[in-house]
């Protein structure tokens, strides 16, 4: 059986991208961050779950501005990246404030 060369590495010019662009266009967005530790993500077989983490006065009307700008992102790098698409996978799990994710029984 004859498989295909390992794919390059490129998560981290993935999440520089992501967050970059999420950055410009989410006011509040803090940080970008994953589930996973960088040495675990494997090329062609891991995916980023990709973890925004926002200012703590995010009120209802933030966080749905932030899902749309954040879809259009995705979309973007969809079309541009198309390389890109196992390790983009799918929108954010999960967007987080700071205090939730420094709360030990939130988070």
């Amino acid at each position: 059986m004859r498989f295909e060369p390992r794919p390059p590495n490129t998560f981290q010019e993935f999440i520089d991208a992501y967050y970059d662009r999420c950055f410009r266009v989410c006011p509040g967005l803090k940080a970008i961050a994953g589930k996973w530790r960088f040495e675990d993500l494997c090329p062609g077989l891991s995916d980023f779950d990709t973890r925004l983490i926002f200012t703590d006065d995010m009120r209802v009307r933030d966080w749905a501005a932030a899902s749309i700008a954040v879809g259009r992102v995705h979309t973007e790098l969809a079309r541009e990246f198309p390389n890109w698409a196992r390790t983009r996978e799918h929108l954010p799990g999960l967007n987080l404030t700071r205090r939730e994710l420094t709360d030990p029984v939130f988070y």
